[in-house]
């Protein structure tokens, strides 16, 4: 996890992954799935994708990461 992305508040879905010390692939299903908030981020490189390839980069505040975290069960 790069100090300037930290610094800004946006984690990847992989930094968001070890940020919170679970797989990525739960971060990224939790977003899908609506209970995490999470924005798109537009595609920078002109290369073009196949037909019918695509991937999406997310980007999560921390802040939301955070408030996900707190929407789990507690131990007591």
């Amino acid at each position: 996890m790069s100090i300037k992305t930290q610094e800004r508040g946006w984690l990847s879905v992989a930094e968001a992954g070890k940020y919170v010390g679970i797989n990525p692939e739960i971060i990224k299903c939790a977003i899908e799935s609506g209970e995490l908030l999470a924005y798109i981020k537009p595609r920078t490189s002109p290369e073009k994708l196949r037909v019918g390839q695509r991937h999406i980069y997310y980007k999560i505040a921390i802040c939301d990461l955070d408030d996900w975290v707190r929407s789990w069960s507690t131990s007591c």
